[in-house]
């Protein structure tokens, strides 16, 4: 996959104008508008974008998972 990044909490990401990709190295996934992703914590990952897109992005540790 190349060079990517992590964090210490899980991710919600939200796409909520335009696409969301996110890439791994166990796969790809896409999110439409008004979609999300789930990204586990210490996951490392891409998210490139391409135009006009709008997303929100919610760390937790959600205890538990």
């Amino acid at each position: 996959m190349g060079s990517g990044y992590r964090h210490d909490e899980h991710q919600i990401v939200y796409a909520g104008r335009g696409v969301l990709a996110v890439t791994t190295d166990a796969g790809s996934w896409i999110a439409p508008a008004n979609r999300a992703l789930w990204i586990p914590a210490g996951t490392v990952h891409q998210s490139p974008s391409e135009g006009t897109t709008g997303f929100s992005r919610w760390g937790n540790r959600f205890p538990g998972l």
